[in-house]
């Protein structure tokens, strides 16, 4: 199976060199959460819903405790649950490397009011009930809008390199090392 890290990091060395933009990340995940949202509406089963109820639980437990780190690592962990939800193997794979991408942001911002959050997903939830697609479409497209202006003005603030490039100097400083290190003569076998 793929690993979504890995494709995550990728994107996250794209993002750190600039060759992807927060607002073609908001696209991104406005079009899969579309499809993903649409689906749960028409297929999800009240197993689901009452999955996606738990995590808006352990969130609002979570702000209430003043727990942020937390709460914002159950957030991010809402979309994975929602995707899930879809049964398609293809949008839980997707959903799971943009929310990687999502921590990388997650980690270096301040982790803003989560009553926001809190009564976003509120609103989903009657939507997904409802089997109302446009109105939860609608929600999910506006609360990824106002993550994203909160993303707009970080800069790169990492004093190492992201974690594909490192991954790269690795190797190379492993391969360097055994190109310098003497070479052990092969052992003769003697009849």
């Amino acid at each position: 199976a793929a690993d979504p890290k890995v494709i995550a990091a990728s994107l996250q060395d794209m993002l750190h060199l600039g060759r992807i933009s927060a607002e073609q990340l908001t696209e991104a995940r406005i079009w899969i959460e579309s499809v993903i949202t649409r689906v749960v509406c028409d297929t999800g089963t009240e197993e689901d819903f009452k999955r996606l109820d738990a995590n808006i639980e352990k969130s609002r437990r979570l702000l209430e405790l003043g727990r942020d780190r937390e709460r914002v690592e159950v957030n991010i962990e809402f979309h994975n649950v929602l995707a899930e939800a879809t049964r398609n193997p293809v949008l839980i794979l997707n959903m799971a490397m943009l929310m990687d991408i999502m921590r990388y942001f997650a980690s270096r911002i301040d982790p803003g009011d989560g009553k926001v959050i809190y009564q976003s997903r509120l609103r989903l939830m009657k939507h997904l009930r409802a089997r109302d697609a446009d109105g939860a479409v609608a929600e999910m497209a506006a609360m990824l809008k106002r993550v994203t202006n909160r993303y707009q003005n970080l800069k790169p603030t990492i004093k190492e390199p992201p974690p594909a490039r490192r991954r790269k100097q690795a190797i190379r400083k492993t391969a360097g090392a055994k190109a310098a290190s003497p070479r052990r003569p092969r052992s003769q076998s003697r009849s």
